[in-house]
């Protein structure tokens, strides 16, 4: 299978979990947190601009390996952890005594 062909496929993937979500919203009960719900979102912005399986960050190919675990991912792993290191890193704040 070529890599386009695998991508159509993750593709139908990620429009099933996008319809879960679409139904999940109609019937009010939240099968997703917000941050599952944005990154749906932001793959399905990359599928309508044709660039699905691309980092959004380096513009580098997202292995199809990452993508057949998390259809849904945006960034190659690199930019993913620098993403998640930005968010996550703990501000050091000095207390004058």
């Amino acid at each position: 299978m070529t890599r386009h062909q695998e991508l159509e496929m993750l593709e139908s993937v990620l429009l099933e979990k996008l319809d879960q979500v679409n139904n999940a919203l109609a019937s009010d009960v939240a099968i997703m947190g917000p941050d599952q719900i944005r990154e749906l979102a932001e793959a399905a912005e990359q599928v309508v601009r044709g660039a699905y399986g691309q980092c959004v960050e380096c513009n580098a190919s997202i292995p199809l390996q990452r993508l057949r675990v998390k259809p849904e991912a945006v960034r190659c792993i690199k930019c993913q952890q620098q993403a998640e290191q930005m968010r996550v890193r703990p501000e050091y704040i000095r207390y004058a005594s």
